[in-house]
C-alpha cells in the first residue's frame, strides 16, 4: 500500500503542475486550437494521473487520501 508520503505528494504536484503549464501555453489560442491542443497534450497527461490514482492504496483520513478520493468520484467532470 502507498503511504500518503512526501513521494506520493509530489507525484500528484508533478501532473498537476504539467497541466498548469500546458494551459499557460494554450492560453492565448483560439477556442478550438486550445481543444486540439488539450486532446493532443493534456489528455494523455490526464489518462496517466488517473491511472496513478487508480493504483495507489491512499488509505485514512489523511489530506491525500480525501484528495484521491475526492478525485475519482469526479473523474467524468474532469
Amino acid at each position: 500500500m502507498a503511504k500518503a508520503n512526501s513521494k506520493n505528494r509530489h507525484i500528484g504536484v508533478e501532473y498537476c503542475n504539467g497541466l498548469h503549464k500546458l494551459e499557460r501555453q494554450f492560453r492565448q489560442l483560439q477556442p478550438g486550437k486550445r481543444r486540439r491542443m488539450r486532446k493532443k497534450y493534456s489528455k494523455p497527461i490526464v489518462k496517466e494521473f488517473f491511472e496513478w490514482i487508480e493504483n495507489s492504496s491512499f488509505y485514512g483520513k489523511n489530506a491525500l487520501a480525501t484528495v484521491a478520493d475526492y478525485t475519482l468520484r469526479r473523474k467524468t467532470e474532469l
